[in-house]
């Protein structure tokens, strides 16, 4: 709930317009609530709910942002997953204030990311290196600032996810994660909402 519509549209249509998969998942399986800023504007199908997933059917995870993180996105369930990710080496991706969620699951600290700018201070907090980018990326970690920054962060995510032709980055989470490589054939990419 409280996901931003553009942010999902746009970032569903670059993942599947690049031959991957995507699949939305949430809290609970079922219509999420999608919303323009603070105003309700259209509704997504969440194919499964959070609890039901494992990072093994996935290759990345993206956390579109939203006005405000709902209570039911940030529960046990929603962090274990996150930890899961990056235990296991897996790309993920947050835009706006979906980095919050990665800060809560205790998944930034040693990264540098950036985001909103309203929530650097906590960012930091949690161990993070926040720095002002349209886009950052550190490893397998993509992030980016706001809405205005959307077509730069689908490119990015792209070439970081290993699904577009021109790779120019390390990709590896660094000594202390995984450094998986990404599969020649794309799994489904998860969106949390």
């Amino acid at each position: 709930e409280g996901v931003e519509q553009a942010e999902v549209a746009a970032l569903r249509e670059a993942i599947r317009n690049s031959g991957a998969q995507a699949e939305l998942i949430a809290p609970k399986r079922g219509i999420v609530q999608a919303y323009r800023g603070l105003a309700p504007s259209g509704v997504f199908l969440a194919e499964r709910a959070i609890a039901e997933v494992s990072p093994a059917e996935y290759d990345a995870l993206v956390l579109p942002g939203a006005a405000q993180l709902p209570p039911a996105l940030i529960d046990d369930a929603t962090v274990a997953l996150l930890q899961s990710f990056r235990t296991e080496g897996k790309a993920l991706a947050a835009l706006g204030n979906g980095p919050l969620l990665l800060a809560r699951a205790d998944v930034v600290k040693g990264r540098s990311l950036t985001s909103s700018p309203a929530l650097r201070s906590e960012l930091c907090n949690a161990g993070a290196l926040w720095v002002d980018q349209e886009v950052h990326v550190d490893g397998r970690l993509v992030t980016a600032r706001r809405l205005e920054d959307l077509p730069a962060f689908c490119a990015m995510i792209l070439d970081v996810f290993a699904w577009a032709p021109d790779l120019s980055y390390d990709f590896s989470w660094g000594e202390d994660w995984s450094t998986a490589s990404a599969p020649a054939r794309p799994a489904p990419v998860a969106e949390v909402c």
